[in-house]
């Protein structure tokens, strides 16, 4: 999934897909998810942070720790190291890899809190001067487009033998129509090819990662 910041497009992966992973698997989103930044988001070597419960290389649960290891024995990969949830607004990095429980809940929280500072915001100016509301409406409304997930359409499932989005459950027409769009650019960028050729080319190896 991809989350807009004023610092340009973080994808996070996972977002909902799997809740039980093994270090091994979360070293792959990083993978895939470093492919779709680079190719679908035109970022050149995509900054790749895993998300923990603090900065410190001794935080974070086992998988996280192990998957740590594994990420930093990729050369090719642009690895930052662990992040926090605030950090995926904060510049830090273009990819975050979590587990897919850990991925909703962020997913859902920045949705909510997006939808109540905007309600805030119009609460606020309506509160002031309704005129001064109308001269702020465009730029409100520009804002609130860039957040809105309806303009995203669906999150794209990396590693699947094909291509499939995933779309909310509260999809309106324009927001399928841009699931479609997305699905069409990843298809003819031949995503799928990219990401087998760099899994198949890694240097990382483990038996019971």
């Amino acid at each position: 999934m991809v989350f807009p910041t004023i610092d340009g497009p973080v994808t996070v992966c996972d977002v909902g897909a799997n809740i039980a992973c093994k270090p091994i698997n979360l070293y792959q989103y990083g993978v895939m998810a470093s492919m779709y930044s680079q190719h679908l988001l035109g970022i050149e070597g995509p900054r790749v942070g895993l998300m923990s419960i603090g900065a410190e290389d001794a935080k974070g649960n086992e998988v996280v720790k192990r998957t740590r290891e594994l990420m930093k024995a990729d050369p090719r990969m642009n690895f930052v190291g662990n992040i926090e949830g605030r950090d995926i607004f904060g510049g830090v990095c273009d990819v975050a890899v979590c587990e897919g429980f850990v991925g909703n809940v962020i997913l859902k929280l920045t949705e909510g809190v997006v939808d109540g500072l905007f309600r805030a915001i119009k609460h606020e100016l309506l509160q002031e001067k309704p005129r001064l509301a109308l001269k702020f409406k465009p730029v409100i409304t520009r804002i609130y487009r860039r957040y809105d997930y309806n303009e995203y359409g669906g999150a794209l499932l990396l590693g699947v033998n094909g291509t499939a989005l995933i779309c909310h459950g509260a999809s309106e027409s324009r927001t399928i129509r841009n699931a479609i769009l997305a699905a069409k650019r990843y298809y003819t960028q031949r995503m799928n090819d990219k990401i087998m050729e760099c899994l198949s080319e890694t240097c990382v190896r483990t038996s019971d990662a």
